[in-house]
């Protein structure tokens, strides 16, 4: 007869039980496989696999040496493989430190404390996604990490009706989470008040070189979104969004420069009835610039200011979905601000491109205005069949970057065009800037909005033209299309004949954009509502009912540190209380009924920290039977001092020397004495 040991010892939690655990862990942690490195993923699904493994084929497992060990590494890991103490570093040695405590699981409250983690999992996705998706999904693993949490403390109750139980819970706390969720005082940072965390997504920078707009306008995700006032629908060729003015020429790198100074006076030109109003919804780019329709003379952003280029700038970076009003007249040259030093706007690098400047210089002799000239380099980029692409050729390392796209590639993005016309415009002596930002947009039939993507990523020039800056836009001379498509089907990276470009055009593929734009209508909708709602929301919201909380702003906002203050005191004493009735570490029974049932784990008796010692006694005899006697002894002792108050000092003493003496030996040895098997 063979014989085999009743459990592994030293572990109590069943096999359901600690799968049911790492299936939580697993379900709370896919979300964050979209946010943390490749490293870290891997480590996770390693350490899932190896716990999985464990439990199936009965695995060693780490002890606290090897745990030890492997944490001080997985901290090294999160901080080396995400640039620093960043958030994704913190999210990445959450997971991972998740995944090393599944090794953990000896008693009940192992267990709890795993499950209890996923919570904080839970809520640290909204730092990274905030989309009516992925609330949703964060709802589901909370009323499935209800259910689990359920299951473990009521081992009795199938995981069905601790789901059941954790709807019921969970619909039963909604009214007062959405009461709480209108009226109760708020601090500024969206649904949950959290810090300004999301990542950021539309990537322009302070600078750009050839290949930088190319490579972000491949991306179709959104940058902004724009409601207009009083139905007004601006025409194709009137959406160029203005962004960040680039002062500082260093060949094919363009920087911002210093040249940011407020604007010196009121912006109040043109008449009111040629304004155009709008509100922006932009997108987190953690740069401290906003977008505007050309030309923006009025934004309503706090921290924000408008300055003498037109561009629009804030004191801090834009590092959550921030909502602002703005003001615009259509095709209003900026106007020219005379400063004591001319020269930025003619800046060039000292040498470099000597073609370029050659060409330059010779159309400049052939042109009597500066008009002239301009129209002369249009014609240059027209009769020498230079081609719009999004992967053009790039120049031999230490060749002059200009001169190769002039002469030689004759292949660009809008930045290429752009920066190379601004290079020859300022060689010729005329001064000339750029302005990075987006061109086009799409509007949205059931939201009334339009939807600018990174696609539209854009780069033109403006020209001094007398006391104004005019705008050139000569990536128009070349790809003309560009004024009516985004730029990947300007560029043809999705060809009008490609199948694609057919399905858009098909019933099905135009019931598909119908479908996107109503999501896309929700989620506009979502954040509008709900992840924006602030404390300005909430007076409008009293306001609507007549009540004026302007009048007591002050009492409103001392309400809010009042509540902030009880509820910290509420908190410490039912913490104090609860410490209070757990076991102190001094309590000499606790401690050693503590010791008795760890020799029963390494006897085989699976011990659960829910069973009272009548149970435990059940499970000694079953698992044990040998063991009956000596365990029904101290099991005797404990519950005469601790349920019959007979805490006598002769009992103490009589109970912890039954414990000392208590040797049971390990259960393989037994089956081998007695020849039970399993």
């Amino acid at each position: 007869m063979t014989t085999r040991a009743n459990a592994t010892p030293g572990f109590a939690p069943s096999r359901q039980e600690a799968h049911l655990v790492l299936y939580t862990v697993i379900l709370c942690t896919l979300p964050h496989f979209f946010n943390i490195s490749v490293p870290a993923i891997l480590l996770c699904l390693v350490l899932w696999a190896y716990h999985f493994a464990a439990h199936r084929w009965s695995l060693p497992r780490a002890g606290l040496m090897t745990r030890t060990l492997l944490g001080v590494l997985l901290f090294a890991a999160a901080i080396v493989t995400n640039e620093g103490l960043t958030l994704e570093a913190f999210v990445s040695l959450l997971t991972m430190m998740i995944a090393l405590k599944l090794f953990e699981q000896r008693h009940q409250r192992d267990e709890m404390t795993v499950v209890i983690l996923c919570y904080f999992l839970i809520v640290s996705g909204m730092f990274f996604d905030d989309s009516i998706l992925s609330t949703a999904y964060i709802l589901g693993c909370i009323l499935f990490t209800t259910a689990v949490l359920i299951h473990i403390q009521f081992p009795a109750l199938a995981l069905t009706p601790a789901l059941a139980l954790s709807w019921r819970l969970t619909s039963r706390a909604f009214p007062l989470m959405l009461l709480l969720f209108l009226v109760f005082p708020r601090i500024q940072g969206g649904l949950w008040g959290r810090p300004a965390l999301l990542e950021s997504n539309t990537g322009f920078a302070d600078e750009i070189s050839f290949g930088a707009v190319a490579r972000l306008a491949v991306r179709g995700d959104a940058a902004f979104r724009v409601t207009f006032e009083n139905g007004f629908r601006p025409t194709k060729n009137q959406l160029y969004w203005r962004g960040i003015v680039l002062w500082d020429c260093q060949g094919e790198t363009w920087k911002q420069g210093g040249q940011m100074r407020p604007a010196e006076r009121d912006m109040d030109m043109g008449a009111q009835e040629e304004r155009r109003g709008y509100t922006v919804t932009l997108e987190p780019h953690n740069q401290r610039w906003l977008f505007a329709l050309d030309l923006p003379v009025r934004v309503t952003s706090q921290g924000s200011r408008l300055h003498d280029d037109f561009a629009i700038h804030r004191s801090r970076p834009v590092t959550s979905r921030l909502s602002y009003q703005g003001e615009s007249i259509l095709d209003l040259q900026p106007v020219y601000q005379p400063t004591e030093d001319d020269r930025p706007g003619l800046q060039l690098p000292r040498g470099g491109n000597p073609r370029a400047r050659e060409l330059a210089s010779r159309l400049r002799r052939t042109a009597a205005t500066d008009a002239e000239f301009v129209e002369k380099l249009f014609d240059f980029y027209r009769e020498n069949r230079f081609t719009y692409s999004m992967t053009p050729a790039v120049a031999p390392s230490g060749t002059d970057a200009i001169d190769w796209f002039l002469f030689n590639s004759r292949s660009g993005f809008c930045e290429h065009f752009a920066a190379s016309f601004a290079f020859l415009l300022r060689a010729a002596g005329v001064p000339a800037r750029l302005v990075n930002g987006y061109f086009g947009g799409e509007e949205n039939p059931f939201g009334g909005y339009w939807l600018i993507r990174q696609s539209d990523a854009h780069v033109w020039v403006e020209v001094r033209n007398g006391d104004f800056w005019q705008r050139i836009d000569p990536t128009l001379a070349v790809a003309p299309e560009r004024g009516l498509e985004n730029a990947r089907v300007a560029t043809g990276a999705e060809g009008r004949d490609s199948l694609f470009s057919q399905f858009k055009q098909s019933a099905v593929g135009q019931w598909t954009a119908s479908l996107f734009n109503a999501w896309d209508m929700a989620n506009s909708r979502w954040n509008q509502w709900v992840m924006e709602y602030s404390f300005a929301d909430q007076f409008r919201l009293f306001a609507s009912l007549g009540i004026d909380l302007e009048k007591f702003k002050g009492l409103f906002q001392l309400l809010l540190i009042a509540v902030a203050v009880l509820g910290a005191t509420v908190f410490f004493f039912l913490a104090l209380a609860f410490m209070r009735k757990m076991p102190r570490e001094g309590d000499q029974v606790a401690r050693t009924w503590r010791v008795f049932r760890e020799k029963l784990e390494q006897a085989g008796v699976i011990a659960h920290d829910y069973q009272g010692p009548a149970d435990l006694l059940k499970a000694v005899t079953a698992a044990r039977p040998d063991l009956r006697g000596r365990a029904e002894v101290i099991i005797d002792f404990y519950i005469a001092i601790r349920y019959r108050e007979q805490a006598t000092a002769e009992m103490l003493a009589a109970f912890r020397q039954a414990v000392r003496q208590f040797r049971p030996g390990r259960p393989g040895r037994h089956n081998r004495m007695t020849g039970v098997g399993n």
